[in-house]
């Protein structure tokens, strides 16, 4: 493996310096928000090495646990920050998604690679970071666009349910239309791998030394794995959060007439 000493790291931190410096100097309003989060990059990345390290050396199992539902909490909540009030409210469906997914994701992945949940938690917490991060984008996507609709499509919906149409039925077109929109980043994904881009743990495999037929194996293992876990999580996401939108006898009610009533 190529060893990548801090100092030449000022290199490419220079170029981006001068880079935002131009962008203030324009006054565009990038600088500001890019300095931050390149700062609370460097120091969220030292942070977690100090933890990673600890965990992968020293740490048992009840640990790993607890980071592991740290983990699915913080995807939670980055969820629920982007959304509307409307669909904090679906918060358990949420959680059932992010975890359901992640969880058949990561299952299946031990399985293939014959590895205990605890056994090796080099292999199982990037494993579900990377599950977890490309199903929480899916639905947070899929739930805006899905309330963005609703709201829009309120009058629409109602004629359909005075026709005698189930919720499901009546919403089915919605729920596809935004399982498309929201599967389209990951779909291109798949489809351009290996042709306009490398993918990252590929790319990391080689540089550490591994075979190339071990590091393509392994990348499309991953491959697929995210993007069942985007697929179910997004599902999942957008039937419970169907279920939110209506009461017991199948009549719409959208968050605020749930307030006002409430």
């Amino acid at each position: 493996m190529i060893e990548l000493q801090l100092e030449r790291m000022l290199l490419p931190l220079g170029l981006l310096g001068l880079v935002l410096a131009l962008e203030g100097f324009l006054r565009s309003g990038v600088a500001r928000p890019a300095w931050i989060a390149v700062l609370r990059a460097a120091v969220q990345l030292a942070l977690l090495g100090l933890v990673l390290a600890w965990l992968f050396e020293s740490a048992g199992w009840p640990w790993l646990a607890l980071c592991m539902v740290l983990m699915l909490g913080a995807a939670l909540r980055e969820v629920l920050a982007r959304q509307e009030d409307e669909a904090r409210r679906l918060w358990p469906g949420t959680l059932l998604a992010l975890a359901g997914s992640a969880a058949c994701s990561l299952g299946i992945a031990l399985i293939v690679l014959r590895q205990g949940l605890f056994e090796e938690p080099r292999l199982v917490v990037p494993l579900l970071g990377m599950m977890l991060g490309n199903s929480m984008n899916g639905i947070s996507l899929s739930l805006q666009g899905f309330c963005a609709r609703l709201r829009e499509e309120r009058e629409w919906i109602t004629e359909r349910l005075a026709l005698g149409m189930t919720p499901g039925e009546a919403l089915a077109p919605l729920r596809k239309g935004e399982m498309r929109r929201a599967l389209t980043p990951a779909i291109n994904s798949l489809a351009t791998v290996g042709i306009v881009f490398l993918p990252g743990m590929m790319t990391g495999q080689l540089l550490a030394g591994a075979s190339v037929m071990q590091a393509i194996l392994y990348q499309y293992l991953v491959l697929l794995l995210i993007f069942l876990a985007t697929i179910l999580g997004q599902r999942i996401a957008l039937q419970m959060a169907q279920r939110g939108f209506f009461d017991e006898r199948h009549r719409l009610r959208l968050p605020a007439e749930s307030s006002q009533r409430d």
